[in-house]
């Protein structure tokens, strides 16, 4: 069975970071994550499941427990300002991998 690594983190509403880690799967280097204070450090691709379980209401019973909450590939937002992110090889947050965002992209590579 596929384990995901979970970026978990608080995020407040006026964009501050917090308690910034790592829960499980694996557990390659992660590129500048002990020094993330703010949401504008993440990279496109996290910004962007951030987005998508910003707009889940999480005090909704029926998102709450088992993976009743989770949406696969993006994460799952555990309170009102925690949030486990599912990241991937491409997610632009392990060492040594480039954002997918414009800018960024080898030119080599298309």
């Amino acid at each position: 069975m596929y384990t995901p690594t979970i970026l978990r983190f608080m995020l407040f509403d006026d964009g501050r970071v917090d308690d910034c880690m790592l829960l499980q799967g694996n557990q390659r280097k992660v590129a500048s994550l002990d020094h993330v204070t703010h949401v504008s450090q993440f990279p496109v691709e996290v910004l962007e499941k951030i987005a998508v379980l910003m707009v889940l209401d999480f005090n909704d019973r029926g998102l709450r427990g088992g993976d009743g909450n989770h949406i696969e590939g993006v994460g799952r937002r555990i309170s009102e300002y925690t949030y486990w992110v599912d990241l991937e090889e491409d997610d632009g947050i392990y060492a040594g991998s480039e954002s997918k965002e414009e800018g960024t992209r080898d030119p080599e590579s298309g």
